[in-house]
């Protein structure tokens, strides 16, 4: 069996996508999109590992603009904060990660 580098990082930077429901009660987290501020409202988190970096970096959106997890990162990789199969496997090929 051959390693593919390029797939593991592909592999490692999909899976390190993280969305869940909060409800922050001490802190003002301000949506992406409507660019208001909640605390004590349901609202959704995603966080993921950066692609240069390897540090996690969080994103948050109201419960008014996205009535599900999957439209919340649909819009976040449709707005390019968020990265797709598709712009990971162009930036490998810029990186010549796996060539």
């Amino acid at each position: 069996m051959k390693r593919d580098p390029k797939e593991r990082f592909i592999k490692i930077h999909m899976d390190s996508i993280t969305v869940k429901k909060i409800k922050p009660l001490l802190f003002w987290h301000k949506c992406e999109k409507c660019k208001k501020e909640f605390v004590r409202e349901p609202i959704y988190s995603c966080s993921y590992l950066d692609d240069f970096w390897e540090h996690y970096y969080e994103y948050h959106g109201c419960s008014h603009c996205f009535q599900d997890k999957n439209e919340f990162v649909t819009w976040l990789q449709d707005t390019g904060r968020l990265y797709t199969e598709e712009s990971l496997k162009k930036l490998c090929k810029e990186r010549s990660i796996g060539e």
